[in-house]
């Protein structure tokens, strides 16, 4: 079964069914240093973690043209800008 993020949940099946993969629940729920592999099929989203700062932070897969199967990581902040 597919599984969708914050961001592509709502764009599948609107605003009230809540996301399969919650990167704020998830994140606030890591420990400094951790994280937890995601795979949202509506997005590029591999996984969320939490620096040892504190900062949760987005794993996002590569664009087309770069190395195959390499991630990004990005803060919250930055992902809630992207445009899928």
């Amino acid at each position: 079964m597919a599984d969708f993020c914050n961001k592509c949940a709502p764009e599948m099946w609107g605003k009230n069914v809540p996301p399969d993969i919650d990167v704020y629940r998830i994140g606030e729920s890591l420990e400094f240093g951790h994280f937890e592999s995601v795979l949202c099929e509506g997005c590029r989203v591999r996984a969320v973690g939490k620096d040892q700062g504190g900062r949760v932070l987005i794993a996002l897969l590569e664009e087309e043209g770069q190395v195959e199967d390499q991630v990004k990581w990005v803060t919250v902040e930055e992902w809630e800008t992207f445009e899928k």
